[in-house]
């Protein structure tokens, strides 16, 4: 987690193509270079369309329903996990998303 006060850092949210690489790539060096926070890429597998160039990068993956998750091209390892999009917390109405932070 970001800073000393366990913050989440800035995430990246990659759901849907037609980003470029180099627009990736500049959110990622400009929002670094303004926080002085890594930033995470969230995303899955199956919508991650962008190799592994940017697999130095933490990676917070969704996979539902599985034991472990598939990790995009690149990845070995991840930040945090979504697990879930059905879940329940005490005092939020509705569905929501679970997570295991490693």
């Amino acid at each position: 987690l970001a800073g000393d006060y366990g913050e989440l850092p800035p995430v990246l949210d990659v759901e849907i193509g037609g980003l470029s690489t180099v627009e990736i790539r500049k959110w990622l060096n400009t929002v670094e270079a303004i926080t002085g926070v890594r930033p995470i890429i969230y995303t899955s597998s199956g919508l991650w369309t962008y190799g592994s160039d940017f697999a130095d990068y933490p990676l917070w993956v969704a996979h539902y329903n599985v034991s472990a998750p598939r990790l995009p091209t690149g990845w070995s390892t991840y930040r945090c996990w979504q697990y879930s999009s059905t879940g329940f917390v005490a005092g939020v109405s509705g569905n929501c998303d679970l997570n295991i932070w490693g």
